[in-house]
């Protein structure tokens, strides 16, 4: 199972407008509140990252990191 399958399985009925799934993300040591959007071309989901955290971390486009994210509701 992916990621993707995971997300699905674990927010449920969390899920609200456009299908967005509201997390708590990390990078780097640094978290804020956001929401994961779902992707049709991959049918994964996509994560924006503030820019404030994107230059806290010292990461750019294209860059690989590390992301830890708990989805809001769920034990």
């Amino acid at each position: 199972m992916d990621i993707a399958e995971d997300v699905r399985d674990d927010a449920g009925s969390l899920s609200k407008g456009f299908g967005s799934i509201r997390v708590s993300a990390e990078i780097s040591g640094h978290t804020w509140q956001t929401s994961l959007f779902p992707d049709s071309k991959s049918g994964s989901y996509l994560l924006p990252v503030k820019k404030a955290v994107r230059d806290a971390a010292r990461i750019s486009a294209g860059d690989d990191v590390a992301v830890r994210f708990e989805v809001h509701g769920v034990d």
